[in-house]
């Protein structure tokens, strides 16, 4: 399979000796000019190709910078001044690859993130409604969780991924169920992250329901489409959870993976689990691709949601 620019950049930037520690990473990044808003979302001190494919990946979903320079295409021209002229020369073929894919692949997506908000307001707004609890899993969904997920999606897809994060994206004067209803019923599919809390919040328990409704009517979960909606992320022992929750196939054991280690991308458990979310993250993307037609009808679903749920269907045993 031929590398995508996305995949060679971030091989090129990492081939780099000068900018592989983390004061070279900081140096390659502040050289470029990136907006602050864009500059605070970078985690340094990666393992080089681990922190260029995380780079790569924040660059092509930000868009264009308040200047107008594509984002990525600035930290390439950066670079240029870290190589000597041969390499200067590779630079620019992989800054053309990148402009040709961009207008091959990427017009008609929104890829400018201050532009997400002007979709229709009749279709699917987001590919992937992302939900954890704060107090649990925030800290390991930002730094590890979330960048590796976007770059292996984007991979998957083709594109760059519409991803809504809840810790991230939700105002936090409108952090509630109504604005959160209409996120969800505009998502494609749902990736929750099961902690020990997250079924002790009525909303979690009602966003699974409300999807497992969707995939029901959709005819998911099926002998004849064993595929479904819901994506889970197991970050527990799965002690406390609901029943419909051990049934659901598709699942991501992370158990394995949430620990506290600052450096958990630089040790060997970290590349397996970044080998089973490569795995995984293909049920992501033909979820995406195979769901259902948009129904505004979504926005006004309501259930009723006691502590221990029993979804309004019948979920199969495949």
């Amino acid at each position: 399979m031929v590398p995508s620019p996305r995949n060679k950049i971030a091989e090129f930037l990492s081939s780099i000796r000068a900018i592989n520690t983390e004061d070279g990473q900081r140096a390659l990044v502040y050289s470029a000019a990136l907006d602050e808003e864009l500059e605070r979302q970078i985690l340094f001190g990666r393992a080089p190709i681990v922190f260029y494919q995380l780079l790569v990946c924040a660059l092509t979903c930000y868009g264009k910078l308040r200047s107008g320079q594509d984002a990525l295409e600035a930290v390439l021209q950066a670079a240029r001044g870290f190589v000597g002229v041969d390499r200067q020369e590779y630079c620019d073929t992989l800054l053309q690859e990148w402009h040709i894919y961009c207008a091959e692949i990427i017009p008609g997506q929104v890829t400018d993130q201050h532009d997400a908000g002007n979709l229709e307001e009749t279709d699917y707004k987001y590919d992937v409604f992302l939900s954890y609890t704060r107090e649990f899993s925030a800290p390991w969904v930002d730094r590890y969780f979330l960048p590796l997920f976007r770059w292996l999606l984007q991979d998957s897809l083709g594109r760059d991924p519409e991803v809504y994060s809840v810790d991230h994206e939700t105002p936090r004067n409108d952090d509630s169920p109504l604005y959160l209803r209409e996120v969800l019923a505009r998502s494609r599919c749902l990736v929750p992250v099961w902690s020990p809390s997250y079924f002790g919040s009525s909303w979690c328990r009602y966003e699974c329901i409300a999807m497992i409704h969707r995939e029901y009517e959709a005819g998911f979960r099926t002998p004849q489409n064993p595929n479904g909606l819901i994506l889970p992320v197991v970050a527990s022992d799965g002690r406390g959870f609901p029943d419909y929750a051990h049934d659901l196939a598709l699942q991501f054991n992370c158990r394995d993976f949430v620990i506290p280690a600052r450096r958990f991308d630089d040790t060997e458990r970290y590349m397996d689990f970044r080998d089973q979310m490569t795995s995984w993250i293909r049920h992501v993307a033909t979820a995406i691709e195979q769901a259902p037609p948009w129904r505004k009808d979504w926005l006004y679903l309501d259930f009723s949601v006691p502590e221990n749920p029993k979804p309004t269907c019948t979920i199969p045993r495949l």
